[in-house]
């Protein structure tokens, strides 16, 4: 059991979590928050997909974050916009869209569409330890050691957690054995959980990633 605790003590990661908090919101400062409204540049219009207006789920700013993973080096803000009904597609389709920005200087709040007004909430993040869950183990011990983690996951779990929630960096928190498995890892660079702003499907996670060939680009899951 030893041997087996330090073999998944070294795959541990640094994450970022993110705490709601109700918010009244204000148009006039920008802070990382899921609902309300989103900045943008001049020249950009709130998100449409099937002629609907977009749900304004997740907007990171970078200055806040306790600490920059990799993916976020260059980019002060990103928001992420998705569609209100059925499963979200692909950016592709335009169900999701992802917009990033590496200066702030020019941006103002979007005129949001009056039908979006809905709960919003005020992030704050917090640096935690985050490890792989079962799911992830199996690809990273050996046959015997999984066996034992199999048998013992009850407690192993507790000491050893892969944080749900929105989260940035760390290890996906899986809720279905996918293909999203088999991606390379440096892709995934944060996740978005079901909340009262939006929810896909039944409490569903959208994961969010990043590669030199297709840009940022996101996977959903549910049970």
């Amino acid at each position: 059991m030893r041997n087996l605790k330090r073999k998944i003590k070294s795959l541990k990661k640094d994450c970022l979590l993110a705490k709601q908090i109700e918010y009244k919101l204000d148009k006039s400062i920008l802070t990382s928050m899921t609902g309300g409204v989103f900045w943008g540049k001049n020249d950009e219009a709130w998100p449409l997909f099937n002629s609907k207006p977009l749900i304004p789920i997740l907007s990171i700013l970078t200055s806040e974050l306790p600490f920059r993973t990799p993916h976020f080096d260059n980019i002060e803000l990103i928001n992420v916009f998705a569609y209100e009904e059925g499963a979200p597609i692909d950016e592709k389709e335009g169900s999701v869209v992802i917009r990033t920005y590496t200066d702030l200087k020019e941006l103002k709040p979007l005129e949001m569409p009056d039908e979006l007004m809905k709960p919003c909430f005020k992030l704050n993040w917090r640096k935690v330890v985050d490890y792989p869950n079962g799911y992830q183990l199996e690809l990273n011990l050996d046959e015997g050691e999984y066996r034992k983690y199999l048998d013992n996951n009850s407690y192993l779990m507790d000491e050893f957690p892969n944080h749900h929630g929105i989260k940035i960096g760390g290890w996906p928190y899986l809720v279905q054995e996918t293909y999203f498995l088999q991606m390379d890892e440096p892709d995934f660079a944060f996740q978005f959980d079901s909340n009262e702003v939006f929810m896909f499907c039944d409490s569903g996670l959208g994961y969010f990633l990043i590669n030199d060939k297709n840009g940022w680009h996101s996977h959903w899951d549910t049970m």
